[in-house]
């Protein structure tokens, strides 16, 4: 198994860190370090897919979206996030983006699976980087402020429930 990295005493509390790599662990006795970095291309490519979803929605120009993606992809500072093992910024980003995508899916199609998916998105968000409750927390809250007159009880109940993983991860 891979190592609990868990940095308590120095103030962090990433309780979900480096426990991907527990699954490569699963399919191979003494994994080499190729699988590793596997997972992170593989998670990296389905990001990109997320993350080009999200910038249709406000880009209309297709190659302005993939000049996007090919600029955020050669930042020093991204490629250091996203190829480094035990990095809890890399997850954030991911699961982050898939937040966003599942949230505005359930706005518009409102399956019960968009709803499972945008929960469970926000709680690994939460619990791969110390701050993401705040971030979290303080969408799900702003936009059941601002939006309590037009919205279902379905999203209300979304953004409640958020609101609440949020607060729970603070006590």
């Amino acid at each position: 198994n891979f190592p609990y990295y868990e940095l308590i005493k120095y103030g962090r509390f990433t309780p979900l860190a480096a426990m991907e790599y527990n699954l490569i662990g699963l399919f191979s006795k003494s994994p080499s370090p190729f699988w590793y970095y596997f997972y992170h291309a593989m998670q990296f490519i389905v990001f990109v897919l997320i993350f080009l979803k999200i910038l249709q929605w406000s880009i209309p120009k297709k190659s302005t979206r993939y000049l996007i993606i090919v600029l955020l992809s050669l930042l020093p500072g991204f490629t250091f996030v996203w190829f480094r093992t035990q990095l809890t910024e890399r997850n954030f980003i991911f699961f982050l983006a898939a937040f966003i995508l599942f949230f505005v899916d359930y706005i518009k199609e409102k399956h019960l699976r968009y709803f499972a998916l945008a929960l469970l998105s926000a709680n690994l968000t939460i619990y791969y980087k110390e701050t993401a409750f705040i971030v979290i927390g303080a969408f799900a809250f702003l936009y059941l402020l601002l939006s309590w007159k037009q919205s279902d009880k379905k999203i209300k109940k979304l953004c409640a429930l958020i609101i609440l993983s949020s607060l729970i991860y603070l006590i």
